[in-house]
């Protein structure tokens, strides 16, 4: 080999050496209790703190999300932390309403303004937005703001509360963060209270509004609302309830975070969005199968609690440690 092929080459290795490597996707989430990360041994988990595991190593979650907080009160203790990581090309994925609603409609700074000039001695939930104004607002502020830092913001709505109507052939219209049934609001009278709206006024339905700003703004609306109520009613509520922690309607058990998080990549993959790095264990066709159980061998789910695989479909490990898909 003569001296300028070897030169050549030489200049050629320094350069990929001087080459970056190439970084992991980052994902950043933001929301309330039902996304956020709980210690260990919490009944509760949130989707958000299972997330990583629907990914290939190519993407990294940043869970952010934190019990208690609306769209305003993130934004205003927590959102310039969070912004100050985010970096060009990163996803900010967006979800809000739970918290929003502790007014029953009403922006909670308005209502203590309106309590204050009255001589009302009340203190309002000030984390609450009012559906079609403020709450649109933050969610602008949120896309604008990422936008700024080169990411890309996606909204998502919330998951449903676990309230079935009486029949359990639908989820109550609150249930679905839609507080068109009973709202309160303020009038040149004063302040009412029960009010309610037709189902096809969506004045106070939070994941509407959502839509609209993403249509609006031009960014992507993942309806996680709509995704979770029909899944619970083809469900059933026997099998919801075992989803959720004891004696609550809103925040999951280990075994619902995973079927959150799994519904929303598939929601996610559906929009064309990261499809590439997403990974359903249900769908891992290199795992074998087979026709029936052996009688000496115990079959376990991912969530580790014993099965008959006769009747389970899914993945399974056996006693030992084999996994074995159920078709």
């Amino acid at each position: 080999m003569n001296t300028h092929v070897k030169k050549a080459m030489a200049l050629l290795l320094s350069l990929l050496i001087c080459l970056p490597l190439p970084s992991a996707v980052k994902v950043h989430t933001i929301g309330d209790s039902t996304m956020a990360t709980y210690a260990d041994n919490s009944p509760k988990i949130g989707w958000g703190q299972v997330l990583q595991q629907f990914f290939t190593n190519d993407v990294k979650i940043v869970n952010h999300a934190l019990s208690g907080r609306s769209s305003k009160s993130f934004y205003q203790e927590k959102w310039s932390s969070v912004k100050s990581q985010i970096k060009e090309g990163d996803y900010v994925i967006i979800q809000f309403a739970h918290n929003d609603e502790k007014a029953n409609g009403l922006d909670g700074d308005s209502l203590q303004a309106y309590y204050n000039k009255n001589g009302i001695n009340k203190e309002a939930n000030l984390r609450a937005t009012s559906p079609n104004d403020t709450y649109k607002e933050y969610l602008r502020k949120y896309i604008n703001e990422t936008r700024e830092k080169g990411g890309q913001p996606i909204l998502v709505s919330s998951i449903c509360r676990k309230y079935f109507s009486s029949d359990k052939k639908s989820i109550k219209r609150n249930g679905r963060h839609d507080l068109g049934d009973k709202f309160d609001k303020l009038t040149a009278n004063g302040l009412t209270s029960g009010n309610k709206v037709s189902t096809s006024d969506h004045t106070y339905d939070y994941p509407y509004q959502m839509k609209l700003v993403a249509e609006e703004m031009g960014v992507p609306y993942l309806d996680m609302t709509t995704a979770t109520a029909k899944l619970f009613i083809e469900t059933g509520e026997t099998t919801v309830t075992t989803w959720f922690a004891a004696k609550d309607d809103t925040h999951t058990n280990a075994t619902g975070a995973k079927i959150m998080a799994d519904l929303f990549v598939r929601l996610l993959r559906e929009a064309g969005i990261m499809a590439e790095y997403i990974k359903l264990p249900s769908e891992e066709t290199a795992l074998p199968t087979i026709e029936a159980a052996q009688e000496e061998t115990e079959y376990f789910d991912l969530q580790g609690r014993k099965v008959n695989p006769k009747t389970y479909q899914g993945i399974l490990i056996d006693s030992k440690g084999q996994k074995t898909l159920i078709k």
